[in-house]
């Protein structure tokens, strides 16, 4: 949510993927009443792919991008996943198992 500056839905996966771009917009399209007309990302792959492309057109949202190799297009994001890196993660025991990372990002979010 740009406005207030916060993640309105998030998932942990092994690798970035299509599907898990289209889940987590889903979470937020079921938390937020709808997707906004307007969705920015970066230009990963799982962004660019035709599958996550048509879950925005199918939802009447228009996909912006980031041009490559600019962060400060995405200057909020970066910014906040840099402070959750730095302040958080650098700052937290090492997590040994997936439940236990998925445990460290939820009470990170929760805490920014």
């Amino acid at each position: 949510d740009l406005y207030g500056q916060y993640p309105l839905s998030w998932i942990i996966t092994p690798t970035e993927t299509s599907t898990g771009a289209i889940k987590v917009f889903q979470m937020a399209k079921q938390k937020a009443g709808g997707l906004a007309p307007l969705i920015h990302t970066d230009c990963g792959a799982a962004y660019t792919s035709k599958a996550f492309n048509h879950y925005l057109a199918s939802n009447n949202s228009q996909h912006s991008y980031s041009a490559p190799g600019t962060p400060a297009d995405n200057a909020v994001m970066e910014h906040w996943w840099a402070d959750f890196k730095s302040i958080w993660l650098a700052h937290s025991p090492q997590p040994q198992t997936f439940e236990d990372l998925e445990q460290l990002v939820t009470e990170g979010i929760d805490y920014f």
